[in-house]
């Protein structure tokens, strides 16, 4: 084992990084870098979940995962998640029958209107934030195709 001297007395604890922060309302360009599909904790139900990097701006590198919840036994977080989801191949110009894979969402560039909110008990940032996608985009037009989503 490798020995170490150094005094850390003076120095202050690290504080939570930004990045684990709810990211502040705004409309965002990012990239889709994940789409994966995963079972949900109970084991019965099956969401889509997409890993989004902001490109641009103040924010640019900052991470957002957006989940949707396609098979429930909630029908409301499904018909939710099929709505959202609608609005995302609109906005990627992908044809609505035409989604059958995850790989076709990856890599896409896209336009958000993500909103800072406040989050359930135990849940969100340590200041009781989280975010949430209220519209997409098209990148390349920049005209809103979806903004009902309803949640």
């Amino acid at each position: 084992m490798a020995e170490i001297s150094i005094d850390l007395s003076g120095v202050e604890p690290m504080g939570a990084p930004d990045e684990f922060k709810a990211i502040p309302s705004g409309e965002y360009k990012v990239s889709i870098q994940t789409a994966e599909i995963k079972t949900n904790k109970d084991g019965e139900g099956k969401r889509l979940e997409l890993g989004m990097k902001i490109l641009e701006g103040e924010q640019a590198n900052r991470r957002h995962w957006e989940r949707f919840h396609l098979v429930n036994r909630n029908p409301k977080a499904v018909e939710i998640a099929k709505a959202n989801l609608r609005a995302l191949t609109d906005a990627l110009g992908i044809d609505p029958d035409g989604l059958s894979r995850t790989e076709q969402l990856e890599r896409s560039i896209v336009v958000v209107d993500l909103l800072r909110k406040k989050a359930k008990e135990g849940w969100g940032d340590s200041d009781g934030f989280e975010n949430t996608i209220r519209a997409y985009k098209s990148a390349s037009t920049g005209t809103e195709v979806a903004d009902d989503i309803p949640f």
